[in-house]
């Protein structure tokens, strides 16, 4: 295989995992109970504090795991209906599927660090490690100025990537609203951006030791 062949491969594989893990990290149990009472759901949901954490949780969990089901009605009140919960359907088919893409991102990450070290290659996967690492920082810039400058275009034009026009549009006073409010979208792209940026500055600070503990070769 060559250096550059190696590298990119690299590249692209450390760059998956490193917005993968970050995402996994925001569906963990404890960013919900963070993040929802934050987010002022509290105020918001019509339910009571621990209600309220309560479903956001079973939303959290209906979105991370195959099977479940969300309440139609809570207290005689509408809660989940049919569109809403098609819709999280299909927020749980994209974090299968980043879940499956990540895992298999890190396998090929580490199968192409051991052929690497195994043919003293350590330099290509240290220049796969910091292009990854600068290009997810350039990605994350980019993005992190179009979300300030117009956080509600930002939000659509992210839907539209994973989602059919009007599925995901919701009334005002619909529960999963009240519960997931803009503000609880904002904090979750200012932590993934905070752990998308750690991450690359991590692969960076390795991948520059790497490449200063071996000397350059001719494959590379």
């Amino acid at each position: 295989m060559s250096g550059g062949l190696r590298s990119t491969l690299v590249a692209i594989s450390t760059a998956v995992v490193i917005v993968g893990v970050s995402v996994a990290i925001l569906l963990m149990p404890w960013f919900t109970a963070v993040m929802v009472p934050a987010s002022g759901a509290y105020e918001l949901s019509g339910l009571s504090p621990a209600q309220t954490l309560s479903v956001a949780e079973q939303v959290r969990s209906f979105v991370t795991h195959a099977g479940g089901a969300l309440p139609a009605e809570i207290e005689g009140r509408p809660a989940f209906d049919a569109a809403a919960v098609a819709h999280l359907r299909d927020v749980r088919d994209v974090v299968i599927a980043a879940r499956w893409i990540t895992l298999a991102a890190l396998v090929g990450l580490c199968v192409l660090i051991a052929h690497a070290v195994a043919h003293n290659a350590q330099r290509a996967l240290a220049r796969g490690f910091i292009e990854a690492g600068y290009v997810l920082l350039a990605v994350l810039m980019l993005t992190a100025v179009a979300g300030a400058l117009d956080f509600d275009a930002f939000f659509a034009a992210f839907h539209s990537l994973f989602f059919s026009a009007g599925t995901w549009m919701f009334p005002a006073d619909a529960l999963i609203i009240r519960i997931f409010p803009v503000k609880f979208w904002i904090g979750a792209a200012v932590l993934l951006g905070v752990l998308v940026a750690l991450g690359c500055a991590g692969f960076i600070v390795v991948g520059r030791r790497l490449r200063a503990l071996q000397a350059p070769r001719c494959d590379d």
